[in-house]
């Protein structure tokens, strides 16, 4: 999973370049501030999910007699199905975001093309 930004989809990237009122222009804004937010913070709690379950893990190996090295190893091997899992639940909540930008930003550019 890369931490790259990635291009929107072409409808997105279509509408972000058009020039347009100064009125849909502010709520084009307004809308991408919150999705970048929303995007931000979605990351943010599964970094922190991740670094829990590992702490929690790494905790109980070295309780059980490995060195903290070992196991920190031991935990991401013991762990990786379950990193997979959570790194797929991170795709399906930010495509569900891009989604919902798409429509957000959909609607603003219809309710203004319906009062021209």
């Amino acid at each position: 999973m890369s931490d790259e930004p990635k291009p929107l989809d072409g409808d997105v990237d279509e509408v972000l370049r058009r020039v347009l009122p100064e009125q849909v222009s502010r709520e084009r804004i307004r809308l991408l501030s919150e999705h970048a937010d929303a995007v931000l913070d979605v990351r943010t709690r599964h970094r922190g999910a991740w670094l829990e379950m590992l702490g929690r893990e790494v905790q109980l190996l070295v309780m059980d007699g490995f060195s903290p090295r070992l196991a920190q190893v031991a935990a991401k091997n013991n762990l990786g199905l379950r990193k997979r899992e959570l790194d797929e639940e991170l795709i399906v909540e930010l495509c569900r975001l891009k989604d919902d930008l798409r429509k957000k930003v959909g609607r603003v550019i219809e309710d203004w093309e319906d009062q021209q």
